[in-house]
């Protein structure tokens, strides 16, 4: 999609070669887990905006006033949109031609049971409590949306 480089985040100090270099983050993260917003934080220049499009599972962000000292950055959420909102935004998708990139399974037994493989898998956190887990989400292996298709099909 255009990218021109990426960061990898797990390895150590991954954040000190960009420290106050960038004006903009725009965190999609859908998990909480291992997550250090004040590093993220440390990466934006003076007066650079941190903005959450993604809505992390678990108990949140842990913040220290401390980490916006020293760039003075801002954070920021997206708008979900108003229901007119959302007819104004599709209209314009229409009129641009503007289509979405999907992967598909087709419904039924095979279809259902594949995606169950592929999305949820029982797993444990350290604690010891069974919890489901997005397994093709946290591998990054899922590309754009993911929905099971040909209902007519299984269901006329």
């Amino acid at each position: 999609m255009g990218a021109d480089g990426f960061i990898e985040t797990q390895v150590p100090d991954w954040q000190v070669p960009h420290e106050l270099s960038f004006d903009l983050i725009l965190s999609t993260a859908s998990s909480d887990e291992g997550f250090d917003i004040a590093l993220y934080l440390s990466m934006l220049n003076v007066h650079g905006k941190f903005v959450s499009v993604g809505l992390p599972e678990g108990k949140g962000w842990q913040l220290r006033p401390q980490s916006l000292l020293s760039n003075g950055c801002l954070i920021g959420s997206s708008h979900l949109g108003s229901r007119r909102e959302t007819v104004e935004m599709l209209k314009l998708a229409e009129e641009k031609g503007i289509k979405s990139w999907v992967e598909t399974l087709p419904v039924g037994e095979d279809g259902c049971g594949q995606a169950r493989e592929l999305i949820m898998a029982q797993t444990q956190r350290p604690e010891g409590a069974n919890f489901l887990k997005v397994e093709r989400v946290h591998k990054n292996d899922i590309r754009y949306r993911f929905t099971l298709v040909d209902y007519e099909k299984q269901f006329s």
